[in-house]
């Protein structure tokens, strides 16, 4: 059966919840969010997504940005806005700038603290399973929506690129949690946006193996892999790098995540919809099936 098509806010997509509120007035602003989102719908659509809650120990971590159990090195100059924790390796090298009196522990009770919740935040994520999770399709996640709930990749490697948002549908407690079964590659000038009250500090990627981001991305949330954890040059992270191996960087820039939502963060509207007061062309809606 076809969909019913409203005349003010286009229609309701098989991919989109069904129970849709009624499109309010738009402002020029949300209009182009639209416009910028390209119409993207979420892998996960249905309406019974359940709650996830962030991983045990995350709180331990809230000062820092870095840490590592073996070593930590980096290629030109590396900025952190957070601590940098270190234990039980001493491995240390390169050029780092400490910004908002954030500073380096080794093998003092802070490092030997940071890396026993890394254990625990590591072995809380990569435990989760539900028949409600998503499961990433393929081996690549290109230029897609993702909404707060637990997506989970069984390739071998998993490759992100193009445009990844998350949107937290206005609701500034969801989390995300992405959970690689493999291999993690963030490839090259692959940008991550956060829609509707999503925060970085929120946003959790959990890798059984390696995990690297290529030159000149953005990236959005906590990566902690259980190998290497490696970055091209230029990286620009909102979020935090933990590793149970080493972490190899090469002039990143490492920002502690807020934890609060931004008054900057953009609006876009999880289905289409082309309400009178917009006056921009969207994709047309497709008729949905049952």
């Amino acid at each position: 059966a076809s969909s019913q098509i409203s005349s003010r806010c286009g229609c309701a997509p098989a991919t989109c919840i069904p129970t849709l509120p009624p499109c309010e007035p738009a402002t020029q602003e949300m209009c182009k969010s639209i416009a910028l989102s390209g119409g993207s719908i979420s892998l996960d659509s249905g309406p019974d997504r359940p709650l996830v809650r962030p991983p045990r120990g995350i709180k331990s971590l809230s000062g820092f940005t870095l840490v590592s159990s073996f070593g930590i090195s980096t290629n030109g100059t590396t900025t952190t806005g957070g601590d940098i924790g270190l234990y039980p390796g001493t491995y240390m090298v390169g050029s780092f700038v400490y910004m908002n009196s954030s500073q380096l522990h080794m093998g003092d009770a802070s490092s030997v603290n940071a890396s026993a919740s890394i254990s625990v935040v590591y072995h809380d994520l990569v435990s989760r399973s539900s028949a409600h999770s998503t499961s990433l399709p393929g081996i690549t996640l290109n230029n897609e929506v993702l909404f707060g709930g637990l997506y989970i990749s069984y390739a071998n490697m998993l490759t992100v690129s193009g445009s990844i948002s998350f949107d937290a549908e206005g609701d500034s407690s969801s989390v995300f949690i992405i959970k690689v079964v493999g291999a993690l590659h963030v490839s090259p000038y692959t940008s991550m946006k956060l829609l509707n009250g999503a925060m970085a500090s929120k946003v959790f990627w959990v890798v059984t193996s390696a995990g690297h981001i290529g030159r000149h991305s953005s990236f959005k949330g906590t990566l902690l892999t259980n190998s290497s954890l490696s970055t091209g040059n230029m990286v620009d992270v909102e979020g935090r790098l933990f590793s149970l191996n080493n972490v190899t960087l090469s002039n990143a820039l490492v920002s502690l995540p807020p934890l609060v939502v931004s008054s900057t963060t953009e609006i876009s509207p999880r289905c289409g919809c082309a309400p009178a007061t917009c006056h921009l062309t969207l994709p047309p809606c497709e008729p949905a099936t049952e």
